[in-house]
C-alpha cells in the first residue's frame, strides 16, 4: 500500500528531525553559557527560558514540516522538477528563519551576531530536512513504482497464459466437430421434411457458430449474453431431441446476475458435455438446472447441474476441456470452478467475476 502524508513511517522520521533538533540545539546553548560561567541552575531560571524553548520547538517544527510539505507536494502530486522544489524551499526557509531569527534575538543583547548565527542554523536545518526528505520519499517511490511494475507484468502474464489457453479452447471447442457434423445431418434431413424448418435451423446454426467464435476471444463475458448464447444452442438441440428430451430450467434470480461476468462459454461447455455424456428420452429426460449461490467466501457461484444418466457405451473423454475451464478462472479472477458429483448428479459451480480490466 502507498505511503500517505500521514503515514506511520513518515510522521516518525519527521517527529525525530524535530526532538533532535531541539535538543541539540538546546544542549548546545546551555554548553555555551556553561562555558560562560552558567551552571545548570542559572541556566533553567534564566530569564525567557520557557519562552525559549516554546519557541525553539515552535522553530524545529515549521524548518521541518514545511520542507516535507513541499517535497511531498512537488514529487508526489504535482511532479514539479528539482530546481523548482529547492528554490521554493531556499525561500520559505530564508522567510522562516527571518522570522524565528529575530525571535530569538529578543532574548539577547548582541541582536547581529545572534541573528547571523541563528539565520544560518536554520537555513543548515532546513536544507537537510529538504535533502533527506526528498532522498526518503523518492526511495518510496521506487519502490512503489517497481511493485506496481511487478503486479502489472504478473497481469500480463495472467492474460498472456489465458489467452493461449482460450486460443486452444477455440480450435479444440467441446461445441466440437461432432456438433457440427450432427448438426449438418439434421439440416440434411430436414430440407427434405420441411425446408422452412430448415431454414430456421440453419439460421440458427449461423447465428451460434458466429457467437461462438466471436465470444472464445474474450477474457470475459456478461453472464446474459452467455445465457444468450446458450438459448440459441439450445433451440437446435431441440431440433435434433425433440421438445421434451432435454430440459433448461433457471433460477429465479439468474437475471439479476446479468451484468456480471464469467469465462466465455463456460456453462455452454458444461451443457454439451451433459448431452454427449449422458442418455435421454422422453420418458427420461435430462433435465439441466442453472441456479445461483452466494459464496462463504466473498464470491457468488452460478452452477450448472444436470442429474445423471450415463450412456452405456460411454464416448471418450480426455477432460481436457474441464481443466483448460479451470486454468483459465485461476488465471482471470484466482478462483476455480467447484465440482461435486454422485451417482445422481453432476453438477459444476463457476464463479461469477467482476469485468476484466485488462
Amino acid at each position: 500500500m502507498a505511503k500517505t502524508y500521514f503515514s506511520r513511517d513518515y510522521i516518525s522520521v519527521r517527529i525525530i528531525f524535530i526532538a533532535a533538533v531541539v535538543i541539540l540545539s538546546n544542549l548546545a546553548w546551555s554548553l555555551i553559557l556553561v562555558s560562560n560561567g552558567y551552571n545548570l541552575s542559572d541556566i533553567i531560571k534564566q530569564n525567557g527560558m520557557v519562552q525559549r524553548l516554546i519557541l525553539g520547538i515552535m522553530e524545529s517544527t515549521t524548518l521541518i514540516e514545511l520542507p516535507f510539505i513541499i517535497v511531498w507536494n512537488s514529487l508526489k502530486h504535482k511532479d514539479k522538477s528539482s530546481v523548482h522544489l529547492n528554490t521554493v524551499t531556499i525561500l520559505i526557509s530564508i522567510l522562516v528563519s527571518t522570522l524565528f531569527s529575530w525571535a530569538f534575538c529578543q532574548f539577547r543583547e548582541d541582536m547581529f551576531n545572534q541573528f547571523l548565527i541563528n539565520f544560518v542554523t536554520d537555513l543548515t536545518i532546513s536544507m537537510l530536512a529538504t535533502t533527506t526528505f526528498t532522498i526518503l520519499i523518492n526511495k518510496d517511490m521506487v519502490n512503489e513504482l517497481m511493485v506496481e511494475k511487478e503486479k502489472i507484468l504478473e497481469e500480463k502474464t495472467r492474460l498472456a497464459e489465458a489467452n493461449a489457453i482460450a486460443q486452444t479452447d477455440a480450435m479444440n471447442m467441446r461445441i466440437d466437430n461432432h456438433f457440427f457434423f450432427n448438426s449438418f445431418s439434421v439440416l440434411a434431413s430436414l430440407i427434405q421434411e420441411d425446408p422452412q424448418k430448415a431454414e430456421d435451423f440453419l439460421l440458427e446454426l449461423t447465428d451460434t457458430h458466429r457467437s461462438i467464435i466471436s465470444l472464445s476471444s474474450e477474457n470475459s463475458i456478461q453472464l446474459s449474453k452467455e445465457l444468450k448464447l446458450l438459448d440459441s444452442y439450445m433451440r437446435m438441440q431441440r431440433y435434433r431431441f425433440g421438445d421434451r428430451c432435454i430440459k433448461l430450467e433457471y433460477g429465479p434470480d439468474t437475471e439479476d446476475y446479468g451484468e456480471k461476468h464469467i469465462i466465455p462459454l463456460s456453462i455452454l461447455h458444461l451443457v454439451e458435455n451433459a448431452i454427449k455424456h449422458n442418455s435421454y428420452s422422453e420418458k427420461n429426460p435430462l433435465t439441466i438446472s442453472i441456479t445461483l449461490e452466494p459464496g462463504k467466501d466473498g464470491v457468488d457461484y452460478i452452477i450448472v447441474t444436470n442429474n445423471r444418466q450415463e450412456k452405456i457405451s460411454k464416448p471418450a473423454s480426455t477432460r481436457q476441456g474441464l481443466e483448460n475451464m479451470r486454468k483459465k478462472y485461476v488465471l482471470v479472477c484466482g478462483h476455480p470452478p467447484i465440482i461435486e458429483e454422485n451417482e445422481h448428479f453432476y453438477k459444476v459451480k463457476l464463479p461469477i467475476m467482476e469485468p476484466w480490466k485488462y
